[in-house]
């Protein structure tokens, strides 16, 4: 693996934290207009979401996806890391719960 430039990895780590903040805001305007508008079906929709755990292990599975972007692009992302996210991600994912 050939060595990156610094500056060009520093300037994807920036805008991949600018992706994720404005990600991140989009959602919460979202979130924050459909509470207002309809709160009781916007509650049951929240309660549907965060019912049975799912949800958190597929933020826990982005939250992997992005780490190992930052940890690649700083050029810190060995086999080993690889590995355990890997298995972490997998492990999350292979304990889904299929409702149907």
């Amino acid at each position: 693996m050939q060595p990156t430039d610094p500056n060009l990895s520093l300037i994807a780590i920036y805008a991949l934290t600018l992706v994720l903040i404005v990600a991140l805001l989009i959602s919460a305007i979202a979130a924050i207009v459909a509470i207002k508008n309809a709160p009781e079906a916007a509650s049951k929709s929240l309660k549907e979401f965060f019912n049975g755990g799912n949800s958190l292990k597929i933020l826990t599975v982005f939250a992997i996806l992005v780490t190992a972007a930052y940890l690649a692009l700083a050029g810190q992302l060995s086999e080993a890391a690889i590995a355990l996210l890997s298995s972490i991600a997998g492990y999350v994912l292979g304990s889904l719960k299929n409702d149907s």
